[in-house]
């Protein structure tokens, strides 16, 4: 019986962890997403609070995207029109 639960238990958590994966990553640009973003930044600044360190952040964005295909096969500008 426990090793039921045990085996059990470690397929939730392996299943709970590819949902959060897939939940914090974008397919189509390959990129994790603003929940991602967001939770991880709480969690820095919260760190350099903890530590009393300065926390920094640079943000740039992406104003022309490659004409190359993507993992699925069709181009990012057909996506993300400019």
């Amino acid at each position: 019986m426990q090793d039921s639960l045990r085996q059990m238990n470690a397929m939730l958590e392996s299943t709970l962890s590819t949902l959060r994966n897939a939940a914090a990553f974008d397919e189509l640009p390959g990129l994790y997403n603003r929940q991602y973003l967001q939770e991880a930044l709480e969690g820095e600044v919260a760190r350099s609070v903890e530590f009393g360190r300065t926390f920094s952040l640079f943000v740039f964005t992406i104003t022309a995207w490659p004409r190359r295909p993507n993992r699925s096969g069709r181009s990012v500008q057909s996506v993300f029109p400019a």
